[in-house]
């Protein structure tokens, strides 16, 4: 079985791997999610390649994107994170501890 997503309809500028997209669907998070994540996020250096996630800045520059109505109902997937090598996304998740940064 064999479960691919259409990036291009997404705007994504990266594309996904196999293991991103099945994260992806496992984890609940919307390709809209991804797409914000990497547009508007925080790029912090790691070993091999960059985690992007949503800071504060970020989370009220989408809020002045997309409008009171339409952030209230994504709010709660914002806690996001892509982690991304040479322009393609290698996994995506949820923060569940605090992101340090070097």
């Amino acid at each position: 079985m064999s479960f691919q997503i259409n990036t291009t309809d997404y705007g994504l500028v990266g594309s996904l791997t196999k293991h991103a997209s099945k994260r992806i669907q496992q984890r609940g998070i919307p390709l809209e999610i991804v797409q914000l994540v990497e547009e508007f996020g925080q790029r912090v250096c790691q070993s091999g390649g960059e985690q992007i996630y949503l800071d504060q800045g970020a989370r009220s520059n989408i809020y002045k994107e997309v409008g009171r109505k339409k952030y209230a109902q994504i709010e709660k997937h914002l806690n996001t994170y892509l982690i991304v090598c040479n322009g393609v996304v290698v996994t995506v998740g949820h923060i569940c501890k605090r992101i340090r940064k070097y």
